[in-house]
């Protein structure tokens, strides 16, 4: 386990503090995040945090249908998955 990544990133958003470990996703996992806008209303945010290995494509697709926003997270010392942020588009 390690500390980069979507999960990562995830984990750190809803907690107050940055997680010690993070394991690999398998298929979908999600938070929730109340989120204090200007004008004091408060909106509930869903987060998926959805697996980045090509054999749980099938599975997370159905997820994005609706998102009103993505992240594409890659590792920056792999050349390979800055390649595949197109494919992920």
């Amino acid at each position: 386990s390690s500390c980069v990544g979507k999960t990562f990133l995830l984990v750190r958003c809803v907690q107050t503090q940055a997680p010690t470990t993070v394991g690999p996703t398998i298929g979908v996992e999600f938070a929730t995040k109340n989120v204090s806008m200007k004008d004091g209303a408060t909106v509930k945010a869903q987060l998926w945090d959805t697996a980045g290995q090509e054999k749980y494509r099938a599975i997370t697709v159905a997820h994005y249908r609706k998102a009103l926003g993505c992240l594409i997270v890659y590792d920056v010392t792999n050349r390979k998955t800055f390649n595949n942020v197109k494919y992920w588009l």
